[in-house]
């Protein structure tokens, strides 16, 4: 039964596109609950462009008196820069990055309450044309003249994202998200990587606390909304057939194929949750044998975590040398901790 369950699952996701095409339009009603019935929101189409972005170190490398390296002991110290050249933010494939919709209310007790989702909820669950799509592409990246990486171009889809700024200034986010293709030339190494993609199988939105209720109606609405043209089309798909064949009753697999299809656009992305806030820290100075306190230093905390990554990897003639593939799956870093100050 478990075999057959799975079969169920991978031939209905595989017929999404073929089934969501067929189905009616959802009210936005449906996930009503991811926000309340009052604030402000703000719909939002962008196209960004940024010439370069360059951090500098204003004193550059400033050797210790106790650990210094040889060339640089007692040399004069310049300011050094990283660079990240031709930016530009988009939808995936060019245009606008468009069809967002933010929420944002203010509760009391939770705070400031941000959640960006969808003009379209139904585009946004299936897949369909007005789903939230991006497009980042980063000509390189550099140390002074030298060129870490290059031509750097990721596309994808957001899903539902929620920001909430607690009374006590703690940021908490909550982010789906999936990178369809992606790749980048790493020239320092003489790498590349091609055909990357982020997400995770296991349909981390569907567990979770906040949207597994979500997804549970929309598939409902989606199985009450069928018409008996649309039956007959997924009937006579290759998919249905798959499933009946393999020895699924009818009308469970017509029920698999329109669940399957209609979040079929969120049920491949993976997930972070994380916390930032300040933080006191602190290190052991061995110059003056004495501890330094850091206060209200930036920390990143990564609470959850549920991401599966594939690329293709070349190594090279300027990464023209094909290495092969890699997959890392259910990557998890729950638990890790980034603290970030000045020294």
């Amino acid at each position: 039964m478990k075999g057959l369950k799975k079969l169920a699952l991978a031939s209905a996701v595989a017929a999404a596109p073929f089934a969501q095409a067929e189905l009616v339009a959802m009210d936005d009603a449906v996930l009503e609950t991811m926000t309340g019935q009052a604030g402000v929101t703000i719909e939002l189409s962008a196209n960004v462009s940024v010439g370069s972005f360059v951090y500098t170190d204003t004193d550059g490398y400033v050797p210790s008196a106790l650990f210094t390296i040889e060339d640089a002991a007692g040399a004069t110290q310049t300011a050094g820069t990283f660079s990240m050249n031709n930016i530009v933010l988009g939808g995936d494939g060019g245009g606008a990055l468009d069809d967002i919709k933010i929420d944002i209310d203010i509760d009391n007790d939770a705070g400031l309450v941000i959640h960006l989702g969808g003009t379209n909820t139904a585009d946004v669950l299936s897949g369909g044309a007005e789903r939230v799509d991006f497009g980042l592409t980063v000509g390189s990246v550099a140390v002074n003249s030298a060129t870490l990486a290059s031509n750097i171009a990721i596309g994808g889809n957001l899903g539902p994202i929620d920001v909430v700024i607690a009374n006590d200034s703690t940021i908490n986010v909550d982010a789906f998200f999936e990178v369809t293709s992606g790749g980048m030339d790493i020239d320092v190494l003489g790498m590349g990587l091609t055909n990357l993609t982020v997400g995770d199988d296991n349909a981390p939105i569907t567990t979770s606390a906040t949207y597994a209720g979500a997804m549970t109606a929309a598939q409902d609405l989606a199985e009450a909304s069928l018409t008996p043209a649309q039956q007959t089309a997924i009937e006579a798909s290759p998919e249905y057939a798959a499933l009946t064949g393999g020895g699924m009753a009818p009308a469970d697999a017509l029920s698999a194929i329109v669940r399957a299809s209609a979040i079929a656009g969120v049920s491949n992305m993976a997930y972070v949750g994380m916390t930032i806030q300040t933080a006191d820290t602190g290190y052991f100075d061995l110059a003056t044998a004495s501890t330094v306190v850091v206060q209200n230093a930036l920390n990143i905390s990564i609470d959850a975590m549920a991401m599966d990554i594939t690329a293709d990897v070349s190594l090279g003639d300027n990464g023209a040398r094909s290495l092969g593939s890699i997959a890392i799956n259910d990557l998890d870093l729950s638990g890790t901790s980034l603290t970030i100050y000045g020294h």
